[in-house]
């Protein structure tokens, strides 16, 4: 890069300070004619002193001036120094370089003395700055070297880092500019002089692994990732980070030669179709976002929000520290999950007795992070809300959404997207590549009818449509998939008849909405009967649709069960709907405009109330079909099953609850609600979110009078008890439930009765009772046995031997393992899991470490199979556990970490200060008995609302590593460390966990 800089025209000296120190001086315009000559001066300490007044020009005092630049000397000396300095450099500069009274010094703004770091630093602020930059935006041939190379003053040091660390912060952001720009070879460039300077910058070696696989170097790419890691372990004496790993091996995956898609460092969606025009757009929003926290995309169903809201944040992910977010809104039928599917996406799980907004608030709280809400529109109050108060509380968040409305809350900027390009000449070959919408007509028309091409017979035609459907892309991909069954020239006419129907001819007073409208209503009426039938019938799902369901639900009354998959073919072949497999199974999703026009007109074909009837009767069945199977061999493909239809599942829920009657006045089959709220209560308790199962189950319950003391009934409050008690809501788990219990006692179920009471026990448990919890417990096993069901024998052996853990070892093993028996038999591996957990606790109590080892890692593995997202975080530490025994510290320490990553996104009040004191044992270990002490303190002082029943069965070895830290220590010192650990908040404690200090 060689332009030079206008600033430095017109000055008559001029200061490099980056690299060695050099001053020139020339008539105005001669350093460009090489005709400019060196100044020197008599010491170091006049031109350290030059330097440094040139970079901070702002008056100094006097004193700070000589103590800065000739600390070494006396005061009196100093001040000589300076006096003499001063005089030099007016003497060799000029008597106007310099502004000075009695007390200060200050370089005289006007004196034309252009200074090659304060032009650097001018342009690189700029640059960091901007919204839209350009790799051509910073001259980086003024950074020639380090401030000041050779000069080791204090103050040089620390200005030598800063403008380090601005040069690397430069770098990295021409580096992802270059790779948002597909400018591969000028991304390694950057890179690489990135590396030169800071060997062990992981952020530097993930873009040219990135930059590398794209410019079809995958051997590159690979061989960098083993560098990343050497200078990693050389400089730092760390492993790559996760997100590094996780990029070598998507890495690794890929085929071996050719340009390779980006990955994604977050969790933006992976675009199917390719990015068209929109640079300018592109800019534009993330200029608004450079100043305001708040920016809503906004414009008709199928305008391109979507698509440009991912290319700008994946834009922008290096512009925060913490990630960049995307949620997707559309599937969502419920406004209160709207908190729930933000957290979900930032990996934060609910916290006990608290709203999963204020939840959301501590775990973003300073992070510096970028959050996408895409489709708000039928969410819209609830998102205003939530977004209101996470800005509030939040004040480095920015959050970008895409709504067919602004949220309407204060700070937030709206945006129109504008539509794409047109052309206005007659030219349309040559306007082929530079307008978007014939791009993307001809992009989506070539994906429908391979050998589409733009020719000067169809080119006028193309035009036609694309400017007839006003630029917006869902249109106009609407209009490309019917060259497959129509000529361009007919597309044209058809479209334009249709446009002039529903607009009364006057296109120019339509709303955006009413036009893609009018494009649906033309693509609906070229369907036949059946086609139509089934499309208006299918918006009753929500999430996506299967072959079985839209069999069961949509057959009948005009289309046969056995045409359905023809017909839904045909829909696929329309661009009505979109087809993907997903866990061996096929969905037929629906883009949101389009659902939300069929659903428009199954209301007006009178059949709303009808077919949603006979979706919520099939979402019943499968529920109570996959309940019983929930508990044997077969519980992963029925979890994933149950999870492919959660959004169904919630569909059901609310209509069947909802307060309003059917539209032919009749009541709700309120009753139905409460039977599948029931029968999905296991599933909420594996797979979570806990906070999710426990509204379900209270609004059921609500919705249905307490009078009806049925099985039903009976089965959602043993969900309420469950969910509550894994939530440590003690009281209102009791409370669940004792009625559940009464009912069943009542009906005279044995199977129910001897479970409630194993439920029970546990609570008791919990209220560290333990004489009344085992009698619960033993009791439910005696019943148990007596109803046969082997499953059941084991889940109360397990209670029995949870109950037994700390006071007969021997007897509750023994339960123990006849539990783990019974779960093999079964095939029940879920449960299995939690005995595995428990037996490999008493091992670690007996100091069998290998024991435990194998039985928890068996349970982790077990647990991860089936995708367990609420109980993983117990096991794992205990494995952590069972590997410190064995006396792999490293490998115990990456356990205890993972745990309490686990446990803090869960927000546990009894596995985050668990996994401290793991931190604890690691150090007790190493010999570092003061740090494990304040971590152990620090830990048992979080424990303290817990009963002691409960906590030490996931600390059997407490008692005796803190033993040993005494031991180790002196009694004072081990007072002085234990009484530290004891104030420290549980923040402090987590952050020393996880740091090394003492």
């Amino acid at each position: 890069m060689t332009r030079p800089s206008s600033h430095v025209q017109a000055h008559q000296f001029r200061l490099n300070v980056l690299a060695a120190f050099r001053l020139e001086t020339s008539a105005a315009g001669a350093h460009r004619q090489g005709k400019s000559q060196s100044l020197e001066f008599p010491t170091r300490k006049i031109e350290s002193l030059l330097a440094y007044l040139a970079l901070q020009p702002e008056p100094h005092a006097r004193e700070k001036l000589a103590a800065l630049i000739w600390g070494d000397a006396t005061d009196a000396q100093a001040r000589n120094s300076l006096r003499n300095a001063l005089s030099v450099l007016r003497k060799q500069l000029g008597d106007d370089l310099l502004i000075v009274d009695r007390e200060t010094v200050q370089l005289a703004p006007r004196f034309p003395l252009w200074v090659d770091a304060v032009e650097f630093k001018r342009q690189a602020d700029e640059f960091l700055a901007a919204p839209a930059a350009n790799l051509d935006d910073v001259d980086l041939q003024l950074y020639r070297g380090d401030l000041l190379s050779d000069f080791y003053d204090e103050w040089v040091l620390r200005e030598r880092e800063r403008y380090r660390v601005l040069h690397q912060e430069v770098l990295l952001r021409l580096t992802q500019l270059a790779r948002a720009q597909s400018e591969y070879a000028r991304a390694i460039e950057f890179a690489q002089r990135v590396l030169r300077d800071d060997a062990a910058n992981e952020r530097a070696h993930q873009h040219l692994m990135f930059a590398q696989l794209a410019s079809g170097n995958r051997a590159a790419a690979l061989k960098q990732y083993e560098e990343c890691r050497r200078a990693l372990d050389a400089e730092l004496a760390v492993e790559p980070m996760p997100e590094t790993t996780a990029l070598f091996r998507w890495i690794q995956q890929a085929p071996p030669a050719g340009n390779q898609l980006e990955a994604r460092l977050t969790n933006l969606p992976m675009p199917v179709s390719s990015f068209v025009g929109r640079k300018r757009e592109s800019a534009q929003v993330k200029a608004f976002l450079a100043i305001h926290r708040l920016v809503t995309l906004t414009g008709a169903g199928g305008s391109g929000k979507t698509r440009l809201a991912v290319q700008v944040a994946t834009d922008l992910v290096d512009k925060f520290h913490d990630g960049v977010w995307w949620v997707e809104l559309a599937p969502l039928m419920d406004e209160a999950l709207v908190p729930q599917a933000v957290a979900k996406a930032l990996g934060v799980h609910e916290a006990s007795n608290q709203p999963v907004a204020d939840t959301l608030v501590s775990f973003i709280s300073a992070r510096q992070m970028l959050i996408v809400l895409d489709n708000c529109e039928h969410l819209v109050a609830t998102c205003a809300r939530l977004a209101d108060q996470l800005l509030q509380a939040c004040p480095n968040l920015v959050i970008l959404a895409t709504s067919r409305e602004g949220l309407g809350i204060g700070g937030e900027v709206t945006w129109l997207v504008p539509l794409l390009t047109l052309p206005e000449s007659q030219d349309w070959l040559k306007l082929f590549q530079e307008y978007e919408a014939i791009h993307l007509f001809t992009e989506r028309a070539r994906a429908v009818q391979s050998g589409f091409e733009l020719t000067e017979q169809n080119a006028l035609a193309v035009a036609q449509i694309c400017r007839r459907l006003d630029g917006i892309p869902l249109a106009i991909e609407l209009a490309a998939a019917r060259v497959r069954v129509l000529p361009v020239a007919e597309i044209a006419a058809r479209l334009d008849d249709r446009f002039n129907l529903l607009t009364t001819g006057s296109r120019s007073a339509l709303p955006r909405q009413q036009t893609l409208r009018a494009l649906i209503d033309w693509s609906y009426d070229l369907l036949s009967a059946e086609e139509k039938i089934l499309f208006r019938r299918l918006a009753v799902f929500h999430g996506g649709r299967t072959l079985p369901a839209a069999e069961a639900v949509c057959s009948g009354d005009g289309i046969p069960k056995q045409l359905v998959l023809d017909v839904l073919t045909r829909l696929i072949d329309k661009s009505l709907l979109l087809a993907e497999e997903r866990n061996g199974e096929m969905i037929y999703r629906m883009l949101d405009t389009i659902r939300h026009y069929a659903d428009d007109k199954l209301r007006d074909a009178g059949e709303s109330e009808r077919v949603r009837e006979r979706h919520l009767n099939y979402f019943l069945s499968l529920a109570e079909e996959a309940e019983p199977h929930l508990q044997g061999p077969a519980q992963s493909l029925w979890l994933n099953r149950l999870e492919l239809h959660r959004h169904n599942f919630h569909a059901a829920l609310d209509g069947s609850l909802s307060a309003a009657p059917r539209a032919d006045g009749t009541p709700r089959d309120r009753a139905a609600g409460l039977r599948l709220a029931g029968a999905l209560y296991w599933f909420w308790v594996i797979r979570g979110p806990l906070s999710e199962g426990r509204r379900w189950l209270e609004t059921a319950l609500a919705a249905n009078p307490a009078e009806r003391r049925d099985a039903a009934r009976a089965k959602a409050l043993a969900g309420v008890g469950e969910i509550a008690w894994g939530q440590s809501d003690i009281p209102p788990a009791r409370a669940a439930y004792q009625e559940s219990l009464d009912i069943w006692r009542g009906l005279k179920d044995p199977w129910w009765i001897a479970f409630t009471t194993l439920c029970m026990g546990y609570v008791v448990l919990s209220e560290d009772r333990l004489p009344e919890a085992l009698d619960l417990f033993e009791q439910s096993v005696v019943l148990a046995r007596q109803v046969g069901d082997k499953s059941l024998v084991g889940r109360a052996l397990r209670g029995l031997g949870n109950g037994l853990l700390r006071t007969d070892r021997a007897r509750a093993r023994a339960a123990l393992e006849e539990g783990a028996a019974l779960f093999r038999q079964v095939g029940d591996k879920l449960r299995l899991a939690y005995v595995l957990d428990a037996l490999a606790n008493i091992a670690l109590a007996e100091q069998d470490y290998a024991r435990a080892g194998a039985q928890v890692s068996e349970s982790v593995a077990l647990l991860r199979e089936i995708s367990d997202r609420v109980n993983m975080a117990g096991p794992i530490h205990t494995l952590g556990q069972a590997v410190l025994g064995q006396g792999d510290h490293a490998r115990a320490k990456e356990l205890f970490a993972e745990g309490l990553v686990l446990a803090q996104q869960a927000n546990d009040r009894l596995l985050i200060p668990l996994n401290v004191m793991g931190f604890a044992g690691v150090a007790l270990a190493q010999g570092r008995a003061k740090r494990a002490a304040r971590l152990f303190a620090a830990g048992e002082a979080r424990m303290a609302p817990l009963a002691a029943s409960v906590w030490r069965r996931y600390h059997v070895n407490f008692d005796r590593q803190v033993a040993a830290v005494r031991a180790e220590l002196d009694a004072a010192t081990f007072d002085a460390a234990w009484g530290e650990g004891r104030t420290l908040t549980l923040e402090q404690a987590v952050h020393l966990a996880m740091s090394d200090e003492e």
